[in-house]
């Protein structure tokens, strides 16, 4: 599964450095304005139009760890995404990598620590 309006339209969707690893369609379920943005994705199978995904690359990603899921050094994606402020401008290499970890960095940690 992917993105999808669900039978309705899908209105005001940013998208950016994702990686969407799937058999199905990616994105669908939108029409063609300016109240969506995609772009810089990466995906194994897309539809979408109107100009929206102009940098999207459509290949497999490689996988350097199925632990924390970075993307393999060479493989599509890696050190090709595009900065985004307070998320991912600490990049490891000449540009973020596609998808949430980037290889080189320490895992991604979420949720809370507590000590008891």
């Amino acid at each position: 599964m992917g993105i999808s309006g669900f039978g309705t339209k899908l209105t005001g969707y940013v998208s950016r450095n994702n990686i969407y690893d799937n058999t199905k369609v990616a994105i669908e379920g939108f029409d063609d304005d300016s109240t969506n943005s995609f772009d810089y994705d990466l995906y194994t199978t897309v539809q979408v139009g109107g100009g929206h995904e102009r940098h999207g690359v459509t290949a497999r990603p490689r996988y350097a760890s199925l632990e924390v899921l970075d993307l393999s050094k060479g493989s599509a994606g890696h050190d090709d995404g595009v900065p985004i402020p307070n998320f991912n401008d600490g990049f490891v290499g000449n540009a973020p990598d596609r998808g949430a970890q980037e290889l080189g960095a320490p895992p991604l940690r979420f949720g809370r620590t507590r000590k008891w």
